[in-house]
């Protein structure tokens, strides 16, 4: 037997190698032991652990301030110290570095929702040193934040709900926005609205708690163009306001195009005296566009943010990254969408205001100043209905579908329909909808405040309703219209039909309305264009005669069907080469007869209510509607447009001087009748405005020093405005060069019927509908076709909007005589078309003296004009030139009705009329089938032989009651106010599946209503009220024909003037040529120029359904998202500001995301089984020319993730340090403990400590009560690593990349470096750690030892003699020669020896100590180990065996310990 020896010098721990080959170079075990330098020890000097002392946390005033609760979270900022901590009460410290102790002050306690379950996670920021600021998450509230340095102003204010990222609001202020236009603004036009928000200084901004309806940036009396500059103002008042914020922030969203993406401003921050608002005073701002800061408006779509419980955060590049994401705005429940589903919406009337001043030729005033209350609900449309919550925190849910809702007629079977009024008020439609209690109390219980109703509107192809406007007859020409050529063309004049029969009221020289005994307010007076002399109580003594003066209120254009253009002698003609008309357009004549019939009658027109067009400002301004497939629309009167004015003006410019320039020439009076006359329907068609002197009269002095009065006309000859014919020397007097000629009528009112009136009704022989609708859209003479009536035996229909054409007198032979009365009795002429047509004049007098009895005097050929001895002028011609016209119209609409099934023509209806015992149809066109006559165009007629016999064609015309013209109402004439709809749409807003609503897009719709009473309580009853449509019910003036230049001949201008409802808000015209009187040069160039912008829709915020059956999630437990970048010191704090618009997703196989954290200035994710590099704003080199490189980023952005392992992970994000050396963790699922600096390395497994990590793994989540996981915590000043749960704390060193020791942290919620010191928090006690006695922690005393294993000369069998090691041990800095480790253990599996070191001097002890060397004799087994009794006489004996030198008795003492030497016997 021989003695042999193994020595120990201890660089490290290390557990996993088996006895039998553990290295003599590392200890198995060491407890509370540094191999570190500290102190005076050098590197790998093996000492115990100096313990950690009390530091006093005083008061501000000295006092001691005890910190109460559990600690839950911990942050370092600089020389603060932020304790979260949970108890009887939530609190927040703040604990300030002095050096010898640490100022504490309680930052706040309430009730913050703090649970020991889920401790808090935070990052801090430094921003100036007013701004310093904790963040923090806990996985159970939304993230929060606290500026730890706020002034006393500020964190006396702090409730509950301060700290939170999106703060909850009252919702109860009042917010107006009202336009200012003697202001002295500058504005670029368009539309603008306003959005506010609240925000707390240097904090966070709530979301937008209100935003304004459109207002329009206009001028008062017209919008603006593009290009122009407006001076309003608008101004702000919040009444109620918010007081636990310290500001309002407002923003303005204004558009300059429509649909363009918004300028946005900040225009103010307007400061909340919360005394004063509770006083009832109100915040108020006048914005006028001078000032503000630009706004990304895209950052206003996400200002606010969601409410968001995550589960980890990390930043980079002072921006936040946040994953693992529960949305605590949940979606609303199944419950409340079952109960709103189906619900009834109703239409109702509402009054925005009286606008209408009944004086002048055209009452208006623009309505823009009202902004969107002039909005309505189209008459006989479909919308799509929903309503939106607010939640608590000012976010709007998901907009819930109620119900689809027609507008339609009372009788129609979808419920009342309303229609807009226009009638000393304007009255828009809006709808309602009701919630009961019920649903308010499940919507109130899921945290919403607000309601608001929300809308789909119908796009273009969901439209019922295409376009409405004013229905007008076309006219034909004969010649044109037998040869088939393009006979269909525009009326120049829109030709308003006479609300009373004409026949039928000659002589109804009573008043009207409430006018009885005005008899220039009559029916006869109306039905008459020219002056009458009434006899008054004729064959009475009071019996007497008065002068009905009617000229100068114009005359009514012809309107009745197949009625002709009037003869030129008429006071409504309209073309001077036209005498002799035929009464129709009917003729016996057929086969070859035919040609002779409309040869002669080629220059003749005719008024046609079977071929009509449609004008509306959807069609003249809305490309969309230009450009859709109108083929299948169909046609409904749904109203009146009764005609209440007209303004008319002339201009005549010759090329030649007046036969006699002394006889006036041009002459013109006022034509024209105010508003609300019922001559409104009369225009300028033509009138005695050249006063001459005839000519080519037999004597020079036949004219009796005399003036004519000559008749011009709409569409003039080209030739002379006097008498003259063609001469064959000289120059022809008075050449007409142009004549330009403009009407204005104008309505008041449009009045809606209850019923419509259909063109289509199914299985009726006479409502068979109408062809495919053309869309008339040209500059050029350009052919529409129109598809051929159903019923008609015709082709297609040609049809020119723009006219340029010829029209000359046909010189046949046909004589024909004309009566008239004078003041001397009836005179008759005799007449043939063969020498031309008739010069009209109105009279022959003084014209300085009668120039008025000349102008409105009766209308006849100039032969009746006689020499004063009463002999015949007989040298006085006829007119044989040529009349041009030429115009142009706007785009409309060109249909004809088709025809009944028995082949009859059908025409606009008429109107009905009553004397109150009988009731007739008015201007009845209706023309029974059969006879002989037939149309000439007839086409049957057109190809038959001579033998054949009759044939014939009738005309229906419908009759609508709804407008019947009594002694009292319904008496103005009027327009048919029609639509071309489509009641055949299929699958109209994609229908009623959760994915149509998904796909939809939702507008708000009406203000917000508060669902709460001011106790807080739910209140029993919310109307939802829906104001705002997509239909403006404004006055178009339709510019229905125009010249085709200035220069032209003959032009005409006729403008209708008319309220309609339209998708274009045609309020937003910008020329000036508004309510002219003079309208000669209005063209499209210059007139109706609408600025698109104001027909803008509150669209900025809009919003989708969501498909609950999909997408009912609110948890995202693999998403990162991140904000904004961070400015440091900005006055809002865009951390808080969680939106979830940027996400990033990580692979679902993983698991969850645990933690995000940034280490190298990369951001890593660490899921339960994979951790990966999330590439944020990732720098790259690249070489330059000169050798050095450049730096580059991607611009802020997020351009994926890398995954780092795809089995490696963690799952307790508390075990992860970050130090400079890399990010350490514990993955629980491989039982590792990992380091990760670009390469993931196992330091558990390669430094033998894995099985003990294994047998203190665990899957529940750490908490600071039961330490049943690791926390881990890093020392920057010794480069220590601590993991510690309930029962260990184990350290490892990144000095010399080993663990070293167990220390006596276990249980320790916190550890912290501030400044140079490392600190521990404990037992609520702040403790500085290495600053106390030695072996002392937390005010106890704990031993240290250090265990080897002696297992030299494996495997021979040892006998385990005595141990020797060196070590000193100092009291202060005094060496203690006599004190040095006081127990020693020896022990294998099976024995174990234990004895107490004790040095006798001069007598047997267990200890000697012989120079610096300790010799111990190795104790007999007297221990009891693994079950086996000790029996106190064997020798420790084995291959090996565990020797253990420890401290056990209380001192405080430090002991080096250089080297252990274990001799053995083999």
């Amino acid at each position: 037997m021989s003695m042999k020896s193994s020595q120990h010098i201890i660089k490290g721990m290390t557990r996993d190698l088996t006895v039998s080959k553990f290295n003599p170079e590392f200890a198995y075990e060491c407890k509370n032991i540094r191999i570190t330098a500290r102190d005076n020890s050098t590197l790998l000097t093996v000492t115990n652990e100096r313990g950690n002392s009390e530091l006093s946390i005083l008061t501000s005033n000295g006092n001691p301030l005890q910190v109460l609760g559990t600690l839950i979270g911990y942050n370092v900022l600089n020389n603060y110290v932020t304790l979260f901590t949970t108890g009887d009460k939530d609190r927040i410290y703040r604990l300030e570095n002095k050096q010898t102790y640490f100022e504490g002050k309680l930052l706040y306690e309430g009730n913050l929702n703090f649970n020991v379950n889920n401790p808090i996670e935070n990052i801090s920021v430094y921003e100036n040193d007013n701004i310093q600021k904790v963040y923090w998450i806990d996985g159970l509230n939304q993230s929060r934040v606290i500026n730890i340095v706020a002034d006393s102003t500020v964190s006396g204010s702090w409730n509950d709900s301060s700290f939170d990222f999106v703060q909850d609001l009252e919702l109860k202020e009042t917010v107006t926005v009202v336009r200012d236009d003697l202001a002295s603004g500058s504005f670029s036009s368009g539309v603008i609205q306003y959005a506010f928000t609240y925000y707390n200084k240097y904090g966070q901004e709530s979301n937008i708690f209100y935003t304004s309806p459109i207002q329009y940036i206009s001028f008062a009396s017209r919008g603006a163009s593009p290009e122009e500059k407006v001076s309003n103002s608008f101004t702000i008042t919040i009444a109620e306001a918010d007081t636990r914020f310290d500001y309002i922030r407002v923003y303005s969203i204004h558009r300059a195009s429509i649909d363009a993406t918004p300028n946005v401003l900040n225009v103010v921050d307007l400061p909340i005296n919360a005394a004063n608002v509770r006083a009832g005073e109100t915040l108020t701002y006048t914005d006028n566009g001078t000032i503000g800061t630009s706004v990304d408006p895209t950052e206003l779509l996400y200002v606010g943010g969601e409410e968001v419980v995550f589960g980890t955060m990390t930043q980079k590049d002072n921006t936040l990254f946040l994953g693992n994401a529960d949305i605590k705005r949940k979606l609303v429940g199944p419950d409340i969408i079952n109960s709103i589903k189906g619900g009834n919406i109703s239409f109702n009337q509402r009054y925005v205001g009286n606008y209408v001043r009944t004086a002048g030729y055209y009452p208006y005033k623009n309505s823009l100043y009202l902004g969107s209350k002039i909005k309505s609900f189209k008459y006989l449309e479909w919308y799509r209905f929903g309503v939106q919550f607010q939640y608590k925190n000012g976010k709007w849910s998901e907009p819930i579908w109620i119900n689809d809702a027609y507008n339609g007629p009372a009788s129609g079977g979808m419920g009342y329909g309303i229609s807009p009024s226009y009638n000393g008020a304007l009255t828009t439609v809006q709808a309602s909808y009701s919630l009961n209690s019920d649903i308010i109390n499940k919507v109130v219980a899921q945290g919403f405040i607000r309601a608001r109703g929300v809308v789909v509107y119908p796009t273009l192809i969901d439209r019922e309703v295409v376009a409405q406007g004013i229905l007008c007859p076309t006219v034909y020409n004969i010649g044109d219209r037998f040869g088939n050529s393009p006979f269909a063309q525009s009326s120049w004049f829109a030709r308003p039909n006479l609300a009373f029969d004409i026949e039928r009221n000659k002589s109804n020289w009573n008043g009207i309305g409430t006018l009885f005994g005005d008899y220039d307010k009559s029916k006869a007076a109306v039905i008459s264009n020219k002056n009458v002399n009434l006899t008054i109580d004729p064959g009475t003594p009071s019996a007497k005669t008065t002068l009905i003066d009617i000229v100068n209120k114009g005359a009514w254009a012809e309107f009745r069907h197949n009625k002709p253009v009037p003869n030129n002698w008429e006071r409504n003609a309209e073309i001077q080469c036209i005498a002799n008309t035929p009464a129709g357009p009917y003729t016996a004549s057929k086969g070859s007869e035919l040609n002779s019939y409309t040869a002669s009658h080629a220059e003749y027109f005719f008024v046609d209510q079977n071929i009509l067009t449609l004008h509306s400002p959807d069609i003249e301004f809305d490309e969309g509607v230009q450009n859709l497939d109108s083929s299948g629309l169909k046609l409904r009167i749904v109203g009146v447009v009764p005609i209440t004015a007209n303004a008319s003006e002339i201009d005549i410019q010759t090329s030649t001087p007046a036969n006699d320039t002394s006889k006036m020439g041009f002459y013109k009076e006022t034509v024209g009748s105010e508003n609300n006359s019922y001559h409104g329907l009369k225009n300028l068609i033509s009138g005695a405005f050249w006063f001459d002197k005839m000519t080519n009269m037999k004597n020079v002095d036949d004219d009796h020093g005399y003036t004519e009065s000559f008749f011009v006309y709409a569409w003039h000859r080209n030739g002379s405005l006097n008498n003259q014919g063609p001469v064959t020397e000289g120059s022809r007097t008075a050449m007409l060069d142009k004549k330009k000629i403009s009407n204005l009528k104008f309505s008041s009112f449009s009045k809606y019927f209850n019923e419509p009136w259909l063109a289509y009704k199914a299985n009726d022989a006479t409502h068979t509908g109408i062809t495919g609708v053309s869309i008339f859209n040209s500059n050029e003479q350009s052919l529409v076709r129109i598809p051929a009536p159903a019923n008609s035996n015709l082709g297609d229909l040609n049809y020119y909007g723009n006219v340029d054409k010829v029209i000359a007198a046909t010189r046949v032979d046909d004589a024909y005589s004309l009566t008239f009365d004078f003041s001397d009795g009836p005179k008759t002429e005799e007449f043939n078309r063969k020498n031309g047509y008739p010069i009209v004049v109105t009279g022959v007098n003084t014209a300085e003296s009668f120039a008025h009895q000349l102008f409105t005097g009766g209308t006849f050929p100039i032969q009746f004009v006689k020499r004063s001895d009463g002999a015949t002028l007989t040298e006085v011609p006829n007119g044989t030139d040529a009349v041009r016209m030429k115009y142009k119209s706007t785009p409309h609409a060109v249909f004809a009705l088709n025809y009944a099934t028995d082949g009859r023509q059908i025409v606009m209806p008429t109107n009905r009329e009553t004397d109150y015992t009988d009731y007739w149809n008015v201007n009845d066109a209706n023309v029974t089938k059969g006879g002989v006559n037939h149309f000439f165009w007839n086409p049957t007629a057109k190809s038959i032989s001579e033998s054949e016999t009759q044939i014939n064609d009738g005309v229906f015309q419908d009759v609508i009651s709804e407008y019947t013209s009594n002694l009292t109402d319904n008496n103005y004439s009027y327009l048919y106010l029609a639509e071309l709809y489509n009641d055949n749409i299929t699958n109209r807003f994609g229908g009623q599946t959760e994915e149509a609503f998904e796909n939809n897009i939702w507008l708000p719709g009406g203000e917000p209503i508060n669902l709460l009473n001011a106790d807080g309580t739910p209140v029993s009853y919310a109307s939802l009220t829906y104001t705002e449509g997509d239909t403006f019910l404004e006055r178009y003036d339709c510019l229905k024909t125009y010249p085709y230049t200035l220069e032209d001949q003959n032009s005409v201008t006729e403008i209708v003037s008319f309220m309609c409802e339209t998708r274009v808000n045609i309020e937003g015209r910008y020329d000036r040529n508004r309510g002219q009187l003079n309208n000669l040069t209005m063209t499209p160039e210059n007139f109706n120029k609408v600025n698109k912008v104001y027909s803008q829709k509150n669209n900025f915020f809009n919003y989708r359904g969501i498909n609950h059956s999909k997408f009912n999630l609110n948890y995202f437990p693999n998403t990162v998202t991140w904000t904004k970048e961070k400015q440091l010191g900005s006055i809002i704090d865009t951390w808080t500001n969680i939106t979830m618009a940027s996400t990033l997703d990580l692979d679902g196989d993983k698991g969850e995301v645990i933690s995000l954290n940034t280490y190298n200035n990369e951001i890593f994710c660490f899921q339960r089984k994979g951790f990966s590099n999330i590439l944020f704003n990732s720098r790259v080199q690249i070489p330059a020319s000169d050798g050095m490189p450049i730096e580059i980023t991607n611009g802020m952005k997020v351009s994926g993730k890398r995954y780092v392992s795809n089995t490696i992970g963690c799952s307790n994000k508390w075990s992860i340090v970050e130090s400079p050396s890399g990010l350490y963790f514990i993955d629980n699922e491989t039982n590792s403990m990992y380091l990760f600096n670009g390469e993931v390395k196992s330091i558990s497994d390669s430094l033998g400590m894995r099985q003990w990590v294994n047998e203190n793994n665990t899957h529940i989540n750490w908490n600071p009560v039961t330490y049943e996981n690791f926390r881990g915590f890093y020392d920057k000043n010794n480069n220590d690593v601590y993991f510690v749960n309930n029962n260990w704390c184990l350290c490892y060193s990144e000095l010399i990349g080993q663990f070293t020791s167990f220390m006596s942290y276990e249980r320790v919620p916190a550890m912290f470096n501030v400044g140079s010191e490392f600190y521990a928090f404990n037992n609520n006690k702040l403790w500085q750690q290495f600053n106390g006695d030695y072996n002392m922690f937390f005010g106890q005393y704990k031993p240290y030892s250090i265990t080897v294993v002696a297992n030299a000369d494996e495997p021979a069998d040892k006998i385990f003699n005595t141990v020797e090691f060196r070590a000193d041990a100092y009291d202060g800095d005094n060496l203690a020669p006599t004190k040095t480790y006081d127990t020693l253990d020896v022990y294998n599996e099976y024995q174990h020896g234990r004895v107490t070191l004790t040095d006798l001097n001069g007598r047997p002890s267990p200890l000697k100590r012989k120079f610096r060397i300790w010799r111990a004799n190795i104790p007999r087994a007297n221990t009891p180990i693994n079950g086996i009794p000790a029996n106190n006489r064997d020798r420790i004996r084995n291959t090996w065996a565990y020797v253990k030198l420890s401290t056990e008795t209380p001192n405080t003492y430090r002991t080096v310990f250089h080297d252990m030497t274990i001799h053995y016997f083999v």
